[in-house]
């Protein structure tokens, strides 16, 4: 944001959990307090739009917090930089000529029906070739650690993570993008991953602010 000259605020240590994962795993009662809270504070402050990394945030924010009284403009990141990049306020830098698989999150595919600004964002970067996986966009298929499933574990059958793992592979992509914070660590289990490249036998996950990931944007005067 800084670099595209957007101005912005951040709440600090006012900003909670929208409270998504208690709802999920059925404690309504501790959602409507933790909504409730976050309704006063962000009406408070009265935002004209306000952006989320997280899927399961913009899916409260815009779907459920209107049932608290917080009706707001919400964008997920994708959405609002693939509109800078349109806009001329970011462009993409350094070819990167591999393939890259974008795993669509189920809060904004299957929920929200919006996967076109990811594509389009990525598909900015010079050199890269999209691929889908089997299941992508409406018919995404669930990384494993949503809906509450983050804090649970699974004890028949093959893992959820691993499948859609495996299923990414299939793409034969050299670069796995996603958006979803809670995606998975290096041993399959819980933790953030921003790009994982498959290029060796056992592929390793690239976390959000690693080198890939910062170098693909510079600023463009507005």
């Amino acid at each position: 944001m800084k670099q595209a000259g957007v101005k912005f605020a951040i709440l600090g240590r006012e900003e909670t959990c929208t409270g998504d994962p208690a709802r999920r795993l059925g404690n309504e009662y501790l959602y409507a307090t933790v909504a409730a809270q976050n309704v006063e504070t962000l009406n408070r402050y009265k935002p004209r739009r306000i952006v989320t990394q997280c899927p399961h945030c913009f899916h409260n924010l815009k779907n459920e917090y209107p049932d608290f009284g917080g009706n707001y403009t919400v964008l997920h990141e994708a959405e609002f930089i693939d509109e800078l990049i349109q806009a001329g306020r970011l462009k993409p830098r350094g070819e990167i000529s591999e393939r890259i698989t974008y795993h669509d999150p189920c809060y904004m595919a299957r929920h929200n029906r919006k996967w076109d600004s990811a594509r389009s964002a990525l598909g900015a970067i010079p050199g890269a070739e999209i691929a889908d996986v089997e299941q992508s966009k409406n018919r995404t298929f669930c990384c494993g650690a949503g809906g509450g499933c983050f804090w649970k574990e699974e004890h028949e059958g093959t893992r959820i993570n691993q499948k859609r793992f495996e299923s990414t592979e299939r793409s034969q992509a050299q670069m796995r993008r996603s958006r979803m914070p809670i995606l998975h660590d290096d041993d399959g289990r819980r933790g953030e991953v921003a790009l994982t490249r498959g290029n060796d036998a056992s592929p390793r996950p690239r976390r959000a602010g690693s080198r890939i990931h910062r170098r693909k944007y510079e600023v463009i005067d507005p």
